[in-house]
């Protein structure tokens, strides 16, 4: 199940309850705090699922379906809502390469932003900008790099900006970035 809890009123509310044979993790809000991202796990049929839920009403939406089981590390919004990241692994398995994609908060128009012969992981969108941390063992070792994105596609070549970050996962950033 997924509940969420007003400060003021400690009563929770259900917003979503999954299938007997379904995980469900709460991976991200969106900037106006009124939709709730979620990856949900299916065991019958093997998918994977990215939900969008709207907290107001628990309304539900399959933003996009994978034919296969995979945990992703993080799904981050951009600062205006538009469009949401994730990562994915391209041989449909938990270890090895992973890409970064884009698709709208819609679910549609999927981009491939980060596509390397490496292992590249999202680590966060920066607030009030354009640009995406993620990091990536391209160069032999795990790295940081960021890359701007511009109308849901990445405007110019990732830029190592940490050497040696080790497979850390930030919890995320502070509004000043």
């Amino acid at each position: 199940e997924l509940r969420i809890i007003d400060i003021n009123n400690p009563q929770p509310k259900l917003l979503f309850t999954g299938r007997k044979d379904e995980e469900i993790y709460a991976k991200a809000w969106s900037p106006d705090g009124k939709i709730i991202y979620v990856t949900a796990f299916l065991y019958k049929p093997l998918q994977t699922r990215i939900l969008a839920i709207t907290v107001k009403s628990g309304a539900i939406q399959v933003l996009k379906t994978f034919d296969f089981f995979w945990f992703f590390s993080t799904i981050c919004v951009s600062p205006d809502g538009q469009f949401i990241a994730f990562d994915l692994s391209t041989n449909g398995h938990s270890r090895g390469e992973s890409d970064i994609y884009i698709m709208s908060r819609e679910g549609k128009n999927e981009t491939t932003i980060i596509e390397h012969p490496a292992d590249d992981r999202l680590l966060g969108w920066f607030p009030n900008k354009n640009q995406i941390l993620f990091k990536s063992d391209r160069l032999g070792t795990w790295d940081a790099w960021v890359v701007s994105i511009e109308k849901g596609k990445a405007s110019w070549k990732p830029k190592r900006i940490l050497t040696e970050m080790g497979k850390a996962w930030p919890m995320g950033f502070i509004n000043n970035g």
